[in-house]
């Protein structure tokens, strides 16, 4: 099915671009999200439209992103856990922890962008990646202190 993209959409294009997709996909998930549009002669018009309010986003988005990865870089979290006198946790940190450390410092982002390969199950100070958008990251500083 030929559509056209209304915004970026990851793994497709960008926006203003008509590709052929999957009509399964189309209908199923493009479509009901308005990511796309399908490609009729009078859609397909409105491409420079598409296009420009998805670089004024895009100059928007870069400017958050900034704002973000500068926020990010100067955070340091204190969080307090049990740990034997060998300072390996009882239990462990969590990206729960570390969001919830993130909420109340007022920084605004997805749990599912703290990339944590695992938990964290001693004392010390860690550099955590936080995933900002799109393959841009950056480290924050988590130290463990034991209660």
């Amino acid at each position: 099915m030929k559509v056209l993209l209304i915004t970026n959409v990851d793994g497709v294009g960008k926006a203003g671009e008509v590709k052929n997709v999957a009509a399964g996909y189309a209908r199923n998930y493009l479509l009901p999200k308005n990511l796309v549009v399908r490609a009729t002669p009078g859609a397909i018009r409105m491409a420079d439209t598409y296009r420009n309010k998805a670089s004024i986003k895009a100059a928007e988005q870069e400017v958050w992103i900034r704002e973000l990865v500068e926020k990010l870089s100067k955070f340091k979290c204190t969080l307090f856990a049990n740990a034997d006198e060998k300072g390996h946790l009882f239990g462990g940190i969590s990206e729960k922890e570390i969001f919830n450390a993130l909420q109340e410092a007022g920084i605004k982002i997805d749990r599912k962008h703290i990339l944590l390969n695992e938990h964290i199950k001693s004392l010390g100070e860690f550099q955590v990646p936080i995933r900002v958008s799109g393959d841009i990251t950056e480290n924050i500083t988590v130290e463990i202190i034991s209660e």
